[in-house]
C-alpha cells in the first residue's frame, strides 16, 4: 500500500457503528501519503481523532517507518505489543493505491461493492492531541501479489464493534485470525497517482489509456 484514500462520510460511520456522534471532523482525502493524517475510531461510541499514518519510532532516522504490520506478528513485536493490548482502533478508507515496484503502474484497490473499508489498526499518542497509527495487514492474495506484498484486513460491522470493545489479547488475536478476505476490485489509476503531494479527485478516475510514464 503506497497511498490511502479516505472519502468516508458521517452516514458511513453511523451505518457501521450505529447512531453515533463524531467527536471531531472527519478527514476527507483522495491521497493520504506516509505520515499524512487519516481519521481513526477509538471506541464503540464513535470517538474519532486524526492520526498520522505510519509510526516513525525514531524521527531522526527518516528511513524508519512502520505504516503496516502483519497480523501474525503484531502481538509479539516489541514495538506493537503493548499498543495491541490497550490502543486498538479502526481506520476508515474507501480505497488504497499500490503499484508494482518494477512496472510502476498504479492501481486503485477497493471493495467490489464500493462500500467503505474499516481497517483494524493500533495507535500511539505522541503528544497532547497528536496520534500516529499503523494498519494491520495480511500477505496479499495471489491475484493482488504482483501489485503489493500486503493487503489490509477489513472488518464488518460486528468485527469492528468487537475489536473496539475490551477484548483481552487472546480474544483480539482470535478475531484477527478469523477475519475472512473481502472481495476487492482493482482499476488502473492515473499516472499522477505517483506524484508525491498530488491530491486531486482525478485520482479516483480510471485510467483510459496505457500508462507510459515509467517505460
Amino acid at each position: 500500500m503506497k497511498r490511502l484514500s479516505s472519502i468516508v462520510t458521517k452516514s458511513d460511520f453511523q451505518e457501521h457503528l450505529g447512531d453515533v456522534e463524531m467527536a471531531n471532523s472527519i478527514i476527507h482525502s483522495y491521497a493520504i501519503d506516509l505520515h499524512d493524517d487519516i481519521s481513526i475510531i477509538l471506541n464503540k461510541a464513535g470517538q474519532n481523532v486524526a492520526a498520522s499514518w505510519g509510526l516513525n519510532p525514531d524521527p531522526d532516522k527518516r528511513s524508519i517507518n512502520l505504516p503496516q504490520v502483519n497480523f501474525h506478528r503484531i502481538h509479539v513485536k516489541p514495538t506493537f505489543r503493548m499498543a495491541f493490548r490497550k490502543q486498538r482502533a479502526v481506520a476508515t478508507l474507501d480505497s488504497y493505491y499500490c503499484w508494482h515496484k518494477d512496472q510502476r503502474i498504479p492501481y486503485r484497490i477497493r471493495k467490489v461493492n464500493s462500500t467503505p473499508m474499516f481497517v483494524p489498526c493500533v495507535y500511539f499518542p505522541i503528544e497532547e492531541d497528536k496520534y500516529v497509527c499503523t494498519l494491520i495487514t495480511r500477505p496479499a492474495r495471489q491475484n493482488l501479489s504482483r501489485l503489493a506484498e500486503v493487503e489490509p484486513l477489513i472488518f464488518d460491522k460486528e468485527e469492528t464493534k468487537t475489536w473496539l470493545s475490551h477484548l483481552n489479547a487472546k480474544e483480539a488475536i482470535k478475531l484477527l485470525e478469523a477475519n475472512p478476505s473481502v472481495a476487492l476490485d482493482k482499476q488502473k489509476a492515473p499516472a499522477k497517482t505517483m506524484i508525491k503531494g498530488f491530491k486531486d479527485r482525478m485520482l479516483h478516475n480510471e485510467a483510459i489509456e496505457e500508462l507510459t510514464l515509467f517505460k
